[in-house]
């Protein structure tokens, strides 16, 4: 978090400088911290308030995965175990880019079974838009792209059963973890 503040504790020309050439990170996270400490200050809720507000934010996005996968009683239950996965509250209390990542990954996971669904050009250019601000927000999020693949590859089979499908994911994300 030191780093964090580091970063943005000058003017903007330096955010983006610190945050490619020092951090090796994406200016996309500190560009809003900067904007966040010059609202709030540069204390721990300057630093961290952005990461609740995405924390916040990734809650509703995960309702809303549980709501269109299963049920709004399943959106719910899966809000409760969201926060009680301590990396998640590890990320909400950080000054750094994670539950921003996560946001914009889950952004991206809606926007994705929404265009499944409707096959709306609006969801597809949101799908694109939020997958490509994940990677930007942290390269490591890019690995969401092995759940979507799936997920598209096997959503053209409108007929198979929900079941099947996340056994499949399931399966999937299990190989490439080996």
């Amino acid at each position: 978090e030191l780093g964090s503040f580091w970063v943005v504790k000058d003017n903007f020309n330096e955010v983006l400088q610190r945050s490619i050439q020092i951090q090796g990170q994406s200016p996309l996270y500190y560009s809003i911290l900067w904007a966040s400490t010059r609202i709030f200050g540069f204390g721990s809720l300057g630093l961290r308030i952005f990461s609740v507000l995405c924390t916040l934010i990734s809650c509703l996005l995960i309702f809303q995965l549980g709501r269109l996968l299963f049920t709004r009683k399943i959106g719910f239950y899966a809000i409760v175990c969201f926060l009680c996965c301590s990396q998640v509250i590890q990320s909400a209390t950080d000054a750094r880019p994670y539950a921003l990542a996560m946001t914009l990954m889950l952004a991206a996971s809606v926007a994705l079974i929404q265009w499944n669904r409707t096959q709306s050009v609006k969801w597809l250019m949101s799908y694109g838009l939020a997958l490509v601000a994940t990677v930007y927000a942290h390269y490591l999020y890019a690995l969401v792209i092995l759940i979507h693949i799936p997920w598209i590859v096997i959503n053209t089979f409108r007929a198979v059963p929900k079941k099947r499908i996340i056994f499949l994911i399931l399966v999937f994300n299990l190989n490439t973890l080996l």
